[in-house]
């Protein structure tokens, strides 16, 4: 009976002296003596077993900033696979009228469109056409995001986005600033570069170049394809996306993940439940109470849990097929993206790798890395309703994965 007791007190000794356990106890040792007014969450996985190595607040829900990228990214990588394509395409209808089709390719510029109609005007030289149309209001949600800033729609990381997206919807004002084109304005400022291609290029029509009203209702004509331009695939898309935390980009695929499933009348609390589907499905994780409501985490109606974000991961990183881009998407420690000037030295530099998540009061960083012993993990680490400066957060971020790293 001794010899089973000093047994059991030897294993128990050998679980608390564990690598796992004494990174648990670094990690409470730097969170515990916090101010308690900050809004902690965070969680520790190790991959390889799924055992919780740390845990705080992890069931209490944030709004994660751009790190709700993150989820954008894996819905799209699941649902349309990473040879995905934006098409703009030019179509001729049965009364010779010329439709632009614009399948909202969020990098399509102002170059583009000219070689699309100079590719047209080499393939049909002497083609007159009667009108050309075009439509910017068949998406079925507005431009703008619910839970937007203001101020953050004036500039081109919170610019409209719709079908029609030129040269990231921003354009110079009077005094040569780059600013984003007002929801109002697009219209106008797609109609005056479409018709600037088309001069150019010496397309000939009879008509008028009209973008068509959400109501005007048109006979249904059989079309016949003229030509498509293609954007980047999704894995270059997203690898811009998550690197550089583009909002635009990560939008217009949110975008097209959920306008098949949602119209106008769809109540904003519910426009990302299209995603929650795809990652409920593919991932099996639940996420019936989080908030997804925009694809850059630009809004601070979205909201989520330690928990949720590290299962999304924990489940990711076993496919195995998906594995190798998902970790290569990702911003790393002291190398590039938005993780570039982070964590430049130590065992963090060049292992984490994880995505970002800032706005005032709010930072985030969500992510895997592996240990001095070769054990990957994954974790999240959320703050929300901080009042002084963010590089004390950013810095106590770097901390942890300092120690998680060890």
């Amino acid at each position: 009976m001794l010899l089973n007791k000093s047994c059991l007190l030897l294993v128990l000794l050998l679980i608390g002296c564990s690598p796992q356990s004494k990174t648990a106890d670094q990690l409470k040792k730097v969170v515990s003596p916090l101010d308690a007014s900050l809004n902690l969450g965070m969680e520790v996985v190790a991959l390889k077993t799924g055992k919780i190595i740390y845990s705080h607040n992890a069931n209490r829900y944030f709004v994660p900033a751009s790190s709700e990228k993150l989820l954008t990214a894996l819905a799209a990588l699941a649902e349309l696979g990473q040879e995905f394509r934006f098409k703009t395409e030019i179509l001729e209808d049965s009364q010779n009228n010329l439709h632009i089709h614009f399948g909202g390719d969020p990098v399509l510029t102002q170059g583009d469109l000219f070689n699309i109609f100079k590719e047209l005007k080499i393939k049909f030289p002497n083609k007159v056409f009667n009108n050309i149309q075009v439509d910017l209001n068949d998406r079925k949600l507005e431009s703008i995001m619910p839970g937007w800033m203001v101020g953050d729609t004036l500039a081109c990381y919170g610019a409209p986005v719709n079908r029609a997206i030129l040269n990231r919807n921003c354009s110079f004002d009077k005094d040569q600033v780059l600013v984003a084109v007002q929801a109002p304005k697009l219209r106008a400022f797609i109609q005056k570069n479409l018709r600037a291609a088309i001069r150019f290029n010496r397309i000939s029509f009879k008509g008028k170049l009209a973008i068509l009203s959400a109501d005007k209702q048109l006979p249904v004509l059989e079309k016949n394809l003229l030509l498509s331009h293609q954007s980047p695939a999704l894995y270059v898309l997203l690898y811009e996306g998550l690197k550089d935390s583009d909002n635009l980009i990560m939008e217009a695929i949110f975008m097209h993940l959920v306008e098949p499933y949602v119209d106008e009348n769809t109540h904003w609390r519910e426009r990302g439940e299209p995603i929650k589907k795809i990652l409920a499905q593919y991932y099996g994780v639940d996420l019936a109470k989080a908030m997804i409501i925009d694809g850059s985490g630009l809004t601070r109606y979205n909201l989520i849990t330690a928990h949720q974000f590290t299962e999304i991961l924990a489940s990711a990183y076993q496919k195995k097929q998906l594995r190798p881009e998902l970790l290569s998407l990702l911003p790393i420690a002291g190398v590039d993206g938005s993780l570039a000037a982070r964590m430049q030295s130590g065992k963090a530099k060049g292992n984490i790798r994880a995505k970002t998540g800032s706005m005032t009061g709010i930072i985030s960083l969500v992510g895997f890395l592996e240990t001095s012993r070769g054990e990957p993990l994954a974790f999240s680490i959320l703050m929300n309703n901080y009042v002084d400066s963010a590089d004390r957060y950013r810095d106590l971020q770097d901390r942890l994965c300092e120690i998680m790293a060890e």
